[in-house]
């Protein structure tokens, strides 16, 4: 994977990355499905410059690249 720098002190992407670990616990860990929260989450840090900037399909996301990113936080 990318580059990740984890101090992120500010919480910039916390509502993602809180959407995504309740989906794995709703999921049983299964992440496969839980694609659209890890996508959501990856490209706040990205858009945040918390991590090198990727190409979804890299990341392994090529078949969501065309779904429109939504923040909710």
């Amino acid at each position: 994977m990318s580059d990740i720098n984890f101090k992120n002190n500010t919480g910039e992407c916390r509502a993602f990355m809180i959407k995504y670990m309740i989906c794995l616990r709703d999921n049983n860990k299964e992440t496969s499905q839980c694609r659209h929260e890890s996508r959501d989450y990856l490209q706040c840090r990205m858009d945040r410059n918390l991590m090198k900037k990727e190409e979804m399909k890299k990341l392994g996301f090529g078949d969501l690249v065309e779904q429109k990113f939504q923040e909710n936080s």
